[in-house]
Formats: C-alpha cells, sequence, structure tokens
C-alpha cells in the first residue's frame, strides 16, 4: 500500500512491510476528545517519551488503514515492540514533519503566479 501525500499520509516501512499512517481530521478530534489535550500538545509529549501517548497516537494513526491489524491499543504495543521500540515513533515524526514540509513547500511552488492580484475585469 502506498500513501498519499496529498492526502496527509505517511509510510513507514517496519519489518519488510509498508504501513500506511494518517492524522485525519476524524482522528485529530477522536484523540482531543479521549485526552482532553490538543494534538500538538500530545504529540510533544509523546516526543518526550511519554509512552502512552506515543502508543496511543499511533494506534490512532494506523486505524485508517490497518484497523484489523491493529484492533488495540496493546496490539500497536506490540508492534512497536516488534519494530524495535520507540525508534519507530520517531521515525514516523520525521515522515509526518517531511510529509508537512513538502506538502506545504509544493503548494507554495505550484501557486499561481498571479493568484495575490484580483481576476482581470471583462466587459459585458
Amino acid at each position: 500500500m502506498l500513501a498519499n501525500p496529498e492526502a496527509g499520509e505517511v509510510s513507514i516501512p517496519v519489518n519488510g512491510r509498508t504501513f500506511v499512517l494518517k492524522l485525519s481530521m476524524n482522528a485529530a478530534c477522536a484523540i482531543e476528545d479521549k485526552t482532553g489535550k490538543d494534538v500538538g500538545v500530545l504529540l510533544a509529549e509523546a516526543g518526550r517519551l511519554n509512552f502512552r501517548a506515543m502508543r496511543y497516537l499511533t494506534w490512532v494513526l494506523l486505524q485508517k488503514h490497518h484497523h484489523k491489524d491493529f484492533p488495540t491499543e496493546e496490539a500497536v504495543g506490540e508492534w512497536i515492540d516488534a519494530a524495535g521500540g520507540p525508534m519507530v515513533f520517531y521515525q514516523l515524526l520525521a515522515a509526518l514533519g517531511r510529509q508537512a514540509i513538502d506538502t506545504t513547500a509544493a503548494k507554495t511552488n505550484g501557486a499561481d503566479a498571479d493568484a495575490g492580484n484580483p481576476p482581470a475585469a471583462h466587459a459585458h
């Protein structure tokens, strides 16, 4: 399965298999509802080795395409362990960061040069 970067997806290879992760609007809302924290705050906590945050975020990001493989947060914890521990989460964070930068750059570079100018008036 290939990720669609334009849809906010990233792929990460783990043990010979590629997994596609996505932080969708509904996933972000579910994260905020469950934790009472903004997604950015939770990402920062996970980056400081908050293992519960790390496992939960990874589980949510896997649900769009791999919910059958990971029905529970505990299943994701086992996957993270088998993949080499927290490093797989840091690979994911790096991939999400690269994807965000690449998407922003593509939109900026692809913008119409005249986008800031109003359209020309046409006589009727």
